[in-house]
Order: structure tokens, then C-alpha cells, then sequence
């Protein structure tokens, strides 16, 4: 099918944008894991262990697209 000038610019915003957002994920993780492994006591560790493995799991899941 015949994409437009704008439709191709529009999806690489999103494809920057996403791959952004997967960057700060990553290192909002990274950031997560430093915190835990000097928090002071073990209910904070366990919650920012927690975190990190949250987000580190996100990513690892597929995109899910939706058909246009």
C-alpha cells in the first residue's frame, strides 16, 4: 500500500519515541537495582528489587501491534 511523507515521518517519531522510553526503562531498572543493593534496611531492597524486576520483565515481554 502507498505511504505518505507524513505517515513514514510519523512512524519513525514513534519508533524513537518508543525506543526512548525503553532506554529510561532501562535505566530507571539499573537506578532500581543501585538503590536496593544500598538501601539500609530489607523491606526497602526488597521493594526496589521488586521494581527492578518489574521493569526488567516489561521489556523482555513482546509488543503487542495492532493492525492499521
Amino acid at each position: 500500500s502507498f505511504i505518505t511523507l507524513a505517515e513514514r515521518i510519523c512512524n519513525r517519531s514513534v519508533i524513537r519515541t518508543n525506543q526512548a522510553l525503553i532506554a529510561l526503562a532501562q535505566r530507571f531498572a539499573d537506578h532500581a537495582r543501585e538503590l536496593a543493593a544500598n538501601a539500609a534496611d530489607a523491606e526497602t531492597r526488597a521493594h526496589y528489587a521488586e521494581s527492578a524486576d518489574t521493569l526488567t520483565e516489561a521489556l523482555k515481554a513482546p509488543m503487542v501491534r495492532s493492525g492499521v
